[in-house]
């Protein structure tokens, strides 16, 4: 699972790799769960293909019990967006 910590205006965060699938089923959020722990992170920035293939389709119930195992400060889903560390202000 490739995960990597990065920092940014003093707080850190994981951050899956854009294209890369992380969770190929519910139960692989626990490593997620455990990476935060380990790097002592409560932010995580995913990517909707860092997502299980059923993730987007809520009747699958995936999204709800992937969402509900993590207790993070804030939880990012994106789909091809890449965050260059601009804040609203800085238009």
């Amino acid at each position: 699972m490739e995960l990597r910590l990065v920092e940014r205006d003093g707080k850190q965060f994981l951050e899956g790799s854009p294209g890369e699938s992380l969770l190929r089923q519910v139960g692989d959020a626990g490593q997620i769960v455990e990476a935060c722990l380990a790097h002592r992170a409560n932010r995580l920035l995913l990517y909707a293909e860092n997502l299980t293939e059923r993730f987007f389709d809520l009747s699958s119930r995936e999204a709800g019990e992937i969402l509900q195992k993590p207790q993070y400060q804030a939880a990012t889903i994106t789909s091809g967006w890449r965050w260059s560390g601009r804040q609203k202000s800085d238009n």
